[in-house]
């Protein structure tokens, strides 16, 4: 027959179960996260995130809440699932574009305008009309308050430039190159403004600005591939062969496959084919 456990003994199997009722009631609510949004499992485009709940506290003007909801949602699926807001991942789009929403319910401009600069870097072609105009009005209104904020600066650019105002879009994005101070951001800036110089009809403002870039950063072997480009709209504008596409187009793909000494020795030869051409350009213009 069995005696009785001693008195420590129903101690610790008591402090046992009280542990692991609270492990698994912490467990529960670290995946719930809060009482606005509902994670679910998976990775890379299954990784979602439910917000009816905060949906619903958008829809009746709650911003504080909406706002803190779409935030745990979003930094679940950056921290959980290396989320990216690209073409792909719309959940993770919807919630920082309703996430802009709360920050402007609120009147922080500042906060929707961070947000709207991110959304505009990454993806920019999902803006409809309406959140073109809402972008404007924010971004305008975040600058006047952080002027020197070259991300505001940057996402307004784009936005102007998504309008089709190229003009206003080229003031933007100059004020953001001249507040720029890294190699990298400087090279990255004026990548995008040469889009707006080639919108304004400008190929040669277009391949001084690429130019700069890859002066800046010149192991980016996409800003090659896109100076062969403006090289051959050039020449054909010139109405002359496409000796410089086809060379500056030929080592930019071979330099993907090289190593950082090699490298080097393609951006002089590339070099010198850019300055053949550019004298060339500049004496039929």
């Amino acid at each position: 027959m069995l005696g009785r456990a001693p008195s420590h003994c129903k101690f610790l199997a008591a402090t046992f179960i009280t542990a692991a009722l609270t492990f698994f009631s912490l467990t529960a609510q670290e995946a719930r996260t809060d009482q606005y949004v509902r994670l679910g499992a998976g990775s890379g485009r299954g990784c979602l995130v439910f917000t009816e709940t905060t949906d619903k506290a958008l829809e009746n003007k709650q911003y504080r809440q909406a706002y803190a909801g779409y935030t745990k949602a979003i930094e679940w699926v950056e921290k959980t699932c290396n989320g990216k807001v690209t073409l792909w991942n719309l959940n993770l789009w919807g919630n920082y574009n309703n996430r802009v929403k709360a920050s402007l319910g609120l009147g922080d401009v500042e906060r929707a305008a961070a947000d709207l600069a991110k959304m505009l870097e990454s993806q920019p072609l999902r803006f409809s009309d309406s959140e073109l105009k809402t972008a404007v009005a924010a971004l305008d209104a975040a600058i006047k308050r952080q002027p020197k904020n070259t991300s505001f600066r940057g996402g307004l650019a784009e936005v102007y430039r998504l309008k089709g105002d190229y003009a206003s879009a080229l003031v933007e994005r100059n004020a953001q190159v001249e507040l720029l101070r890294t190699k990298a951001e400087r090279a990255k800036a004026l990548a995008a403004r040469h889009y707006t110089h080639k919108a304004l009809k400008k190929p040669e403002r277009a391949l001084e600005d690429i130019s700069r870039a890859i002066d800046l950063e010149p192991k980016r072997w996409l800003s090659y591939e896109t100076r062969a480009e403006i090289h051959r709209e050039l020449d054909q504008i010139l109405k002359k062969g496409t000796f410089f596409f086809s060379q500056e187009s030929a080592w930019a793909t071979k330099r993907r496959g090289l190593d950082p000494g090699d490298s080097r020795a393609v951006d002089s030869r590339v070099g010198r084919i850019y300055n053949l051409s550019l004298r060339h350009i500049q004496g039929r213009l």
